[in-house]
C-alpha cells in the first residue's frame, strides 16, 4: 500500500493585457521557489490540546520543516509545475509557501494549505 499524497503545484505568469494580436499571453517566470513544508501552528496546538485528550499520548510526530524533493525546474517559462510526494505523519493543515518571480521583476508569495485527516477504523472479529 502506498501512503501519502502526490502534490502538483502549477504556477502561471501573470496575464499580459496590452492587446496581444494572438490572444492573451503570460509573463515569463524567471524564478519559482518552494523550499519547505510546515505543519500549521494551529494544527500542532490541536494535536497537543484536543487530540491528546481523546487519544492519550498523542503528540506531534513529524520534524518540521519538511524539505520536499522535486526535479529541477525548467526556467524561464510561462508555466511551471512542481510535483512531489508527501508522506505526512501528523493530521492537520500543512502550509506550502510558493514564491514566483516574473521577468518584469514582479514577485508574489502564496501559502497553499493541504489538509491531512486521520483515518479511524475498527476491526470486528
Amino acid at each position: 500500500n502506498a501512503t501519502g499524497v502526490d502534490i502538483a503545484i502549477t504556477v502561471i505568469g501573470g496575464e499580459v493585457t496590452n492587446g496581444c494580436p494572438n490572444g492573451p499571453r503570460h509573463e515569463t517566470l524567471t524564478g519559482v521557489t518552494f523550499e519547505e513544508i510546515n505543519l500549521a501552528k494551529s494544527s500542532m496546538a490541536w494535536i497537543v490540546d484536543v487530540l491528546s485528550q481523546q487519544y492519550p499520548g498523542a503528540h506531534v510526530i513529524g520534524a518540521y520543516p519538511l524539505k520536499p524533493d522535486y526535479p529541477a525546474l525548467a526556467l524561464p517559462a510561462e508555466t511551471v509545475t512542481i510535483q512531489f510526494h508527501l508522506e505526512p505523519y501528523d493530521p492537520g493543515f500543512y502550509e506550502l509557501p510558493v514564491t514566483a518571480v516574473q521577468s518584469d521583476a514582479q514577485e508574489t508569495t502564496t501559502t497553499l494549505q493541504v489538509p491531512v485527516y486521520l483515518l479511524e477504523s475498527t476491526i470486528i472479529q
